[in-house]
C-alpha cells in the first residue's frame, strides 16, 4: 500500500469568527479533498479539525501517514507529545490555559484516538 500524505490548513476571520478547514489526502494516483466551513469558530479549532477529519477519513488502520500542517499549535501538540500527556492526565494541571483545553478537549481526544489507530 502506498504511503498517505496529508496536507491540512484551517483558519478563522476573527477569533472567534467565521472559518473553515481544508485537507488534501494523496496516495499513489489517488487524491481526496475535504473541507467545511463554520459560522463561529477559532483558528486553532479549525487547524485541529483539519487533521482530525483527514485521519478519520482513512480506511485502513496502521497506514503509513505523513501530515503537513502550518499550525505550530497542532505540530507541537503531537511532535512534543503534549496531547498524549494531556489525555493520560485527564487534562489535569492546565489551569493557566484551561479555557483552551476545555474548548479543544473533544478535538484533542479525537486527534489522540486517530493517532493511536
Amino acid at each position: 500500500m502506498s504511503p498517505i500524505t496529508i496536507y491540512t490548513d484551517g483558519s478563522a476571520l476573527g477569533n472567534p469568527g467565521p472559518g473553515g478547514y481544508g485537507a488534501v489526502l494523496l496516495s499513489g494516483h489517488h487524491r481526496k479533498e475535504l473541507s467545511q466551513g463554520f459560522r463561529l469558530t477559532t483558528n486553532n479549532r479549525m487547524e485541529l479539525m483539519a487533521v482530525c477529519v483527514a485521519l478519520e477519513t482513512l480506511k485502513f488502520e496502521g497506514s503509513d501517514v505523513v501530515i503537513y500542517s502550518d499550525s505550530k499549535y497542532v505540530v507541537d501538540a503531537v511532535s512534543k507529545g503534549w496531547v498524549f500527556g494531556w489525555v493520560r492526565k485527564g487534562f489535569a494541571g492546565k489551569s493557566t490555559i484551561i479555557h483552551r483545553i476545555i474548548v479543544h478537549f473533544s478535538l484533542f481526544g479525537l486527534l489522540f484516538l486517530s493517532l493511536r489507530r
